[in-house]
Protein backbone atom coordinates (compact mmCIF):
# COMPACT_ATOMS: atom_id res chain seq x y z
CA UNK A 1 0.00 0.00 0.00
CA UNK A 2 1.36 3.38 -0.96
CA UNK A 3 1.37 6.15 1.61
CA UNK A 4 0.59 9.64 0.35
CA UNK A 5 2.77 12.56 1.27
CA UNK A 6 1.53 15.85 2.64
CA UNK A 7 2.16 17.51 -0.72
CA UNK A 8 -0.09 15.14 -2.63
CA UNK A 9 -3.76 15.86 -2.89
CA UNK A 10 -6.16 13.56 -1.07
CA UNK A 11 -8.75 14.09 -3.76
CA UNK A 12 -8.38 11.52 -6.47
CA UNK A 13 -5.74 9.48 -4.66
CA UNK A 14 -6.02 5.80 -5.60
CA UNK A 15 -9.08 6.40 -7.73
CA UNK A 16 -10.91 8.38 -5.06
CA UNK A 17 -10.48 5.72 -2.35
CA UNK A 18 -8.29 6.46 0.65
CA UNK A 19 -7.33 3.74 3.10
CA UNK A 20 -7.57 4.39 6.82
CA UNK A 21 -3.79 4.14 7.18
CA UNK A 22 -3.19 6.69 4.39
CA UNK A 23 -5.77 9.06 5.85
CA UNK A 24 -4.24 8.78 9.32
CA UNK A 25 -0.78 9.41 7.89
CA UNK A 26 -2.09 12.47 6.01
CA UNK A 27 -3.72 13.83 9.16
CA UNK A 28 -0.53 13.43 11.13
CA UNK A 29 1.54 15.08 8.39
CA UNK A 30 -0.36 18.35 8.66
CA UNK A 31 -3.46 18.24 6.49
CA UNK A 32 -5.87 20.14 8.77
CA UNK A 33 -9.06 18.11 8.94
CA UNK A 34 -9.59 17.98 12.70
CA UNK A 35 -11.44 21.28 12.94
CA UNK A 36 -13.74 20.51 10.04
CA UNK A 37 -14.44 17.02 11.33
CA UNK A 38 -15.29 18.36 14.78
CA UNK A 39 -17.71 20.93 13.36
CA UNK A 40 -19.28 18.28 11.10
CA UNK A 41 -19.81 15.84 13.98
CA UNK A 42 -21.32 18.56 16.14
CA UNK A 43 -23.68 19.62 13.35
CA UNK A 44 -24.86 16.07 12.64
CA UNK A 45 -25.31 15.43 16.35
CA UNK A 46 -27.31 18.64 16.78
CA UNK A 47 -29.58 17.73 13.86
CA UNK A 48 -30.16 14.25 15.30
CA UNK A 49 -30.82 15.59 18.79
CA UNK A 50 -32.93 18.66 18.05
CA UNK A 51 -34.59 18.04 14.68
CA UNK A 52 -35.18 14.32 14.21
CA UNK A 53 -38.27 12.81 15.82
CA UNK A 54 -38.05 9.40 14.16
CA UNK A 55 -37.88 6.31 16.34
CA UNK A 56 -35.83 3.24 15.54
CA UNK A 57 -36.25 0.10 17.62
CA UNK A 58 -33.21 -0.42 19.82
CA UNK A 59 -31.62 2.96 18.98
CA UNK A 60 -32.26 6.20 20.83
CA UNK A 61 -31.61 8.94 18.24
CA UNK A 62 -31.26 11.59 20.97
CA UNK A 63 -28.43 9.64 22.64
CA UNK A 64 -26.68 9.16 19.29
CA UNK A 65 -26.96 12.93 18.72
CA UNK A 66 -25.49 13.72 22.13
CA UNK A 67 -22.64 11.25 21.58
CA UNK A 68 -21.84 12.84 18.21
CA UNK A 69 -21.93 16.35 19.67
CA UNK A 70 -19.56 15.35 22.50
CA UNK A 71 -17.23 13.57 20.06
CA UNK A 72 -17.30 16.63 17.79
CA UNK A 73 -16.48 18.96 20.68
CA UNK A 74 -13.58 16.76 21.74
CA UNK A 75 -12.30 16.59 18.16
CA UNK A 76 -12.56 20.36 17.82
CA UNK A 77 -10.69 20.96 21.08
CA UNK A 78 -7.95 18.48 20.18
CA UNK A 79 -7.65 20.03 16.71
CA UNK A 80 -7.23 23.49 18.20
CA UNK A 81 -4.60 22.21 20.63
CA UNK A 82 -2.69 20.47 17.85
CA UNK A 83 -2.81 23.58 15.65
CA UNK A 84 -1.56 25.73 18.54
CA UNK A 85 1.33 23.35 19.15
CA UNK A 86 2.17 23.26 15.46
CA UNK A 87 2.35 27.06 15.28
CA UNK A 88 4.61 27.25 18.36
CA UNK A 89 7.12 24.78 16.95
CA UNK A 90 10.53 26.21 16.15
CA UNK A 91 13.14 24.60 13.96
CA UNK A 92 16.78 25.03 14.85
CA UNK A 93 19.44 24.25 12.30
CA UNK A 94 23.01 23.85 13.40
CA UNK A 95 25.82 23.94 10.91
CA UNK A 96 29.12 22.42 11.81
CA UNK A 97 32.26 23.03 9.87
CA UNK A 98 33.79 19.62 9.26
CA UNK A 99 36.92 20.90 7.54
CA UNK A 100 40.16 20.33 9.36
CA UNK A 101 42.11 23.38 10.43
CA UNK A 102 45.33 24.01 8.51
CA UNK A 103 48.46 22.44 9.99
CA UNK A 104 51.01 24.79 11.44
CA UNK A 105 54.47 23.78 10.38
Amino acid sequence: MAIISSTESLYGYAGGRISAAALTFALLKGIPMGLGLGIFLMAVGAVLYFAVDTTISGVDIDVVGIILMVAGAMTLILGLIMNAQRSNTTVTQRRQDVRRPPFDE
